[in-house]
């Protein structure tokens, strides 16, 4: 909500700049001239009108030209294109201006290191970006990939407590299509770290009937794995006590 405060102020103050910029403008235009009174304010609201809408249309606009590069950088992604991806984010980062696109171009980056398991670079990508320009779903798929690549990358103090921090935003997407299924993931990854692995393994059973996703299957292999390490260790460990007693 701060960042969203802070976005609007800059916003006002950009059109409030050339407002005045404009006043000004008309007011020697007026004395070199001599424009009457009434003309003068009827141009001033007509133009700077048009200048304010044209300024949130403009802003729209070049917000929703990087949206849609965006969704084709993903099939990219989605065709296991990985380099392409990489390649495809770095030039959108390199041209976008702002620190929103910034932001969501870096975060997105940090995905296609995470599908090439270079779990370091997409954490550095991750932890350059600064937490106090996020909001929202920005925020909360930041969180999500934080964590992801914490746990891959054997950090797992730092991924349970960024899970932690972030069980509120969670909580709030936990239910939607886009996002459902990674924080189902994580969950799986949290009980599996406190060694609870009939609760991740019910979990998994859920998560598998509930999210197709193919991009969530790699997950639900590596977790199965775990489990099936644990139920034949524990076998193994019950084998030899029971021979031991014998």
């Amino acid at each position: 909500m701060k960042q969203q405060s802070k976005k609007r102020i800059k916003i006002f103050v950009c059109i409030l700049l050339i407002w005045l910029a404009f006043a000004f403008f008309l007011g020697v235009i007026k004395g070199v001239v001599g424009i009457p009174d009434d003309i003068v304010w009827k141009s001033y609201y007509l133009i700077s009108t048009i200048i304010i809408v044209g300024c949130i249309i403009f802003n729209m606009c070049y917000h929703m030209y990087y949206n849609k590069k965006m969704k084709e950088a993903m099939k990219l992604l989605e065709a296991n294109e990985t380099d392409e991806y990489i390649a495809y984010v770095n030039e959108l980062l390199a041209k976008a201006k702002g620190s929103y696109l910034k932001t969501l171009f870096t975060i997105n980056l940090s995905v296609g290191y995470s599908d090439k398991k270079e779990y370091k670079k997409a954490i550095a990508l991750l932890e350059s970006v600064s937490q106090s320009r996020m909001h929202g779903a920005l925020k909360m798929a930041y969180r999500i990939n934080l964590c992801w690549n914490y746990y891959y990358d054997n950090q797992r103090e730092k991924a349970v407590s960024i899970y932690l921090e972030s069980s509120k935003i969670f909580k709030k997407f936990r239910g939607t299509p886009l996002y459902g299924g990674n924080i189902a993931v994580l969950d799986m990854f949290m009980e599996l770290e406190k060694e609870n692995y009939e609760l991740a393994a019910a979990l998994l059973v859920i998560a598998k009937s509930k999210w197709n996703n193919p991009r969530l299957q790699d997950d639900f292999l590596y977790i199965e794995k775990i489990l099936k390490e644990h139920t034949e260790n524990t076998c193994r460990s019950e084998k030899s006590n029971y021979e031991s007693v014998m």
